[in-house]
């Protein structure tokens, strides 16, 4: 349903406010962002009429945030933004389009951004216009900050941890333990979740 659409926009929205290292608010960054999403949205629309950059890029987001983090290039401990994903992780499939993609406008932005700020408001501008384009969503999407401080893996944008996912062909059972297991999600919310 449309709120269910809506709870989804609002739970990613969540992950990626939620996973920042030192939360300095990018108001300072107001003209930076402005023209983040400026090049952002071009890049989505050059991609193809239904725009399927959007959903990779939240994609490479959650890789790239979410999950149970096991020793790779940042040490222990609890899942971060560090703008690298392991393109060798069968469960990251088809992320590399997303990342060459996010490359080509992450050049530009280098000298003010980490990559891994970059992954995290590259995914909420994806949100952002996702739900601009739903003709179907009355509801408005609340504003979510952005923030600065996360810090890239030494081998940005290709990590060598590995984090694991959910199999998209191994149904209900699999997907849901996951979500309960990594982010205590009940059956509604993994629902709306997907």
């Amino acid at each position: 349903t449309i709120g269910q659409i809506c709870n989804i926009i609002i739970i990613l929205s969540y992950l990626l406010i939620c996973n920042h290292s030192l939360g300095l608010c990018l108001a300072s960054m107001e003209a930076t962002i402005h023209e983040l999403r400026r090049d952002l949205r071009h890049r989505f629309d050059a991609s193809g009429h239904e725009k399927p950059l959007i959903a990779t890029t939240v994609r490479l987001t959650f890789h790239d945030c979410g999950g149970p983090h096991e020793p790779g290039d940042d040490g222990h401990g609890p899942s971060i933004c560090n703008g690298c994903v392991n393109l060798d992780n069968p469960d990251n499939y088809g992320l590399h389009v997303a990342v060459e993609a996010m490359e080509e406008v992450y050049r530009y932005y280098d000298h003010v951004m980490s990559r891994a700020d970059f992954y995290t408001a590259a995914g909420t501008i994806a949100l952002e216009y996702a739900q601009e384009m739903d003709s179907d969503c009355d509801d408005e999407l609340p504003e979510i900050p952005f923030y600065f401080g996360r810090k890239d893996c030494y081998s940005a944008p290709y990590g060598k941890g590995h984090k694991s996912f959910p199999k998209a062909l191994r149904g209900w059972d699999e997907s849901y333990g996951w979500f309960r297991d990594n982010f205590n999600l009940n059956q509604q919310e993994t629902i709306a979740l997907f």
